[in-house]
């Protein structure tokens, strides 16, 4: 019972930690989503994690969730993907996110040192540093599944109409869990 108070205190941990936790909370409006798009830097020259974040908020979330999960667990191949999400924030929301993340013993401290400067230094360079890691395939399918099963109950409000294929099975899913 224990362990699975800790597990759930764990991921509501890393769902506040996440920078859009305050837009799936509101009502999704335009000016809410005019205010999650202000959390990230429009310029960035990382367009691929830009358009994700701004077009795709929900599969962005997921792919959050999937990784902090992944790197709490020790698997720090994960690392270059989590780098990939947080470029496009401005710094002080991804500095305020490592931080929460750290804070709530998500991460360890010399992990999110790490990321920071790392991260710093790709925003000065205009590139991402990959780092040799093993194609995973059970963690390749798990993040799959999740993008189309919603286990982190994400909820789309009905204004944000949905619009892929994972986001309504992802939505069909979470009602089913209620």
């Amino acid at each position: 019972m224990r362990r699975s108070r800790e597990i759930q205190e764990i991921n509501n941990s890393i769902k506040e930690s996440s920078p859009l936790a305050n837009f799936w909370k509101s009502e999704q409006k335009e000016r809410d989503n005019k205010i999650r798009i202000v959390l990230v830097d429009l310029e960035t020259p990382f367009t691929d994690s830009l358009k994700l974040f701004v077009e795709e908020p929900y599969k962005w979330e997921i792919l959050y969730q999937s990784i902090i999960r992944e790197l709490s667990k020790g698997d720090k191949d994960v690392i270059y993907a989590l780098k990939k999400l947080l470029i496009v924030l401005k710094k002080d929301v991804r500095e305020e996110t490592l931080d929460l993340l750290s804070n709530s013993f998500i991460l360890e401290k010399s992990i999110v040192i790490r990321l920071k400067n790392e991260l710093r230094d790709s925003e000065n360079n205009c590139l991402i540093n990959k780092e040799k890691s093993l194609f995973n395939p059970v963690r390749f399918i798990s993040i799959l599944i999740a993008i189309f099963t919603n286990p982190y109950g994400i909820e789309i409000k009905k204004e944000n109409k949905q619009k892929t294929l994972y986001e309504y099975t992802g939505g069909l899913a979470k009602q089913f869990k209620l």
